[in-house]
């Protein structure tokens, strides 16, 4: 108890106790600095590993949106030439579990020409699975 180191300076000047009063507090308020500075770090760290944690999952879900997409245009190119014209995209886009499958991936269907147009990144009027 600090209390009792403070009623033996009692004798002597205040000046001394005030001395040891802001010593005490200077103490205190380093240890708590230290203290808030390792959970600060270790919060730190966590956040980190959350952040990673993150970019792998949307790299996961990135990948699995390639996959689908790859396979839903392999299903398409019903001549197997590897591209699509924009008359095969059309022509497909009639079917429901096309329709269906472009619903699943979040993709508006009912304007075929921006679609295929926005996927034709060369402008060459065929897509292939690249782009």
């Amino acid at each position: 108890d600090w209390a009792e180191y403070l009623e033996v300076l009692g004798s002597l000047p205040i000046s001394y106790r005030i001395i040891f009063m802001a010593y005490i507090t200077f103490a205190i308020l380093a240890v708590i600095n230290i203290v808030t500075g390792i959970f600060v770090e270790g919060a730190m760290q966590l956040n980190q590993a959350d952040r990673e944690l993150v970019v792998s999952e949307e790299l996961a879900v990135q990948g699995k949106y390639r996959d689908r997409m790859r396979q839903m245009f392999e299903e398409i190119d019903s001549d197997l030439t590897g591209k699509l014209t924009i008359d095969e995209f059309e022509q497909k886009l009639d079917d429901e579990r096309v329709i269906a499958y472009f619903n699943t991936l979040h993709l508006d269907v009912s304007d075929a020409r921006k679609l295929f147009t926005m996927l034709d990144g060369d402008r060459s009027g065929e897509i292939d699975v690249e782009e």
